[in-house]
């Protein structure tokens, strides 16, 4: 019981320590693509 504890709260740290890590790729992508979509707007408004 206590190993399979120990398993999971391994687990749940990485998966922690990779959200962290991937997080701030996902918001720049975003960012990048939300800046181009609003590029896109205005020149099309043009």
């Amino acid at each position: 019981m206590i190993f399979n504890i120990t398993i999971l709260f391994w687990v749940n740290n990485k998966g922690f320590v990779w959200f962290f890590y991937i997080l701030p790729f996902l918001l720049i992508i975003l960012s990048y693509f939300f800046k181009n979509g609003l590029v896109l707007a205005e020149l099309s408004e043009m």
